[in-house]
């Protein structure tokens, strides 16, 4: 019917939206009443697939994107959108193929190309990435991987001009003209111009809307502070847990304290594994709050959890994260810790402690000004609206 097609189609754009926003739960949910409304829409299934991925949630990514590849097996789109989940994995060779594919299916598809380019820089192969767009962008997109494959290979003379070049065009693409403008900070910085280089920073943040409130998120700090009391622990640490799993390592700390670091140091173990910011806590905590029929707001809920609601969480996040310790099951690898660094592991630490007692939390620390510092520079607004505002950071 025709509303109903208006109705798809408006809450798409919803979905699109909030996932450009960084919103990764409300834009599943409504990509979800979409598909539910609409099961065939292809546009859906590969949005569905790119959220999921966004989440790392690898297995349902996968299984969207069949869809999608069922529906429209001509579709240079789902080749395209697989090839962006593969190089959110770090599998650049994977997702070359995947780009190949679906330049092959459209030769003039938007951003294959480009795409293609990065994966190439990526992989160490700056000369080649070069090659294929040249030295003069003609995008914003295509600009970021010019610039970056120039500074790769020492030309830094090129590279400032491609950088004049890029930051003349119609920058539309706000992630890339955070990206460049960035990237023309750390230039004036290694120049030890750091005057010029802050100015850069700054203007990156320029335009951006803004939507966080310091006072609401204050007033959380101090709900979570109160929920989790001593006798709350005390209590539901009382009653042993199922889950006496050792194999969580939960990084808690600040954006760019080196969370990053250290989880890639437990990967590069032999017998650990690295889950990057899964979303594997989240994803139960979410679950959990919408299946109890009392209390719903965070952290006011945990206040009346039972033990088992709490083995429940624990269970479901060893499940969710499993994928990653059994990556190198073929190589007779024993995973013992799998690193988690996902950036609310802080909030969720009561939580945490409760239904994975057997878990290691590490707690990193830099100094406040450096780490706010690096916030400013590097954080992707979308994810961290906070980082956008010096104030906001302190």
């Amino acid at each position: 019917r025709p509303t109903m097609a208006i109705d798809v189609r408006s809450t798409l754009e919803r979905a699109i939206a909030a996932f450009t926003a960084g919103d990764m739960l409300g834009a599943a949910k409504l990509v979800e009443s979409v598909l539910a409304a609409s099961p065939s829409h292809l546009d859906a299934w590969l949005l569905h697939g790119r959220i999921a991925a966004r989440m790392g949630r690898w297995d349902i990514a996968e299984r969207s994107l069949d869809k999608a590849a069922s529906l429209a097996p001509r579709e240079a789109e789902v080749p395209f959108a697989r090839a962006m989940i593969r190089m959110r994995q770090g599998r650049m060779d994977e997702a070359l193929e995947e780009l190949l594919r679906a330049e092959a299916l459209n030769p003039n598809h938007p951003e294959a190309r480009t795409a293609r380019g990065e994966c190439l820089r990526q992989l160490g192969r700056a000369k080649e990435a070069l090659e294929l767009l040249g030295r003069t962008p003609t995008t914003a997109s295509q600009a970021v991987t010019i610039v970056e494959a120039l500074v790769d290979l020492g030309e830094r003379d090129a590279a400032e001009a491609a950088l004049a070049a890029a930051l003349g065009l119609d920058l539309r693409n706000a992630n890339a003209r955070q990206q460049l403008m960035r990237r023309a900070g750390e230039l004036r910085e290694q120049a030890g111009d750091v005057a010029a280089a802050f100015t850069w920073y700054a203007r990156a943040r320029d335009g951006i809307v803004v939507r966080f409130d310091p006072e609401a998120t204050i007033r959380e700090f101090r709900t979570v502070r109160e929920t989790f009391s001593k006798d709350l622990l005390d209590r539901l640490a009382a009653s042993p847990a199922a889950v006496p799993s050792r194999r969580p390592f939960m990084i808690v700390g600040m954006p760019r304290s080196g969370t990053t670091l250290l989880e890639k140091m437990i990967a590069s173990h032999p017998s650990g594994a690295g889950a990057g910011e899964t979303t594997a806590m989240l994803v139960g905590v979410t679950k959990l709050m919408q299946t109890r029929s009392g209390e719903r707001r965070w952290p006011q809920f945990a206040a009346s959890l039972a033990r088992v609601e709490l083995d429940e969480l624990g269970r479901g996040y060893i499940e969710r994260t499993n994928e990653f310790a059994s990556a190198d099951a073929g190589r007779d690898r024993l995973i013992e810790l799998v690193a988690d660094k996902f950036l609310q592991n802080w909030v969720f630490a009561g939580l945490i402690a409760l239904a994975l007692p057997g878990a290691t939390m590490v707690h990193l620390e830099r100094d406040p000004f450096d780490a706010g510092l690096s916030c400013f520079e590097r954080l992707v607004p979308a994810a961290m609206p906070w980082c956008c505002r010096l104030e906001h950071i302190g």
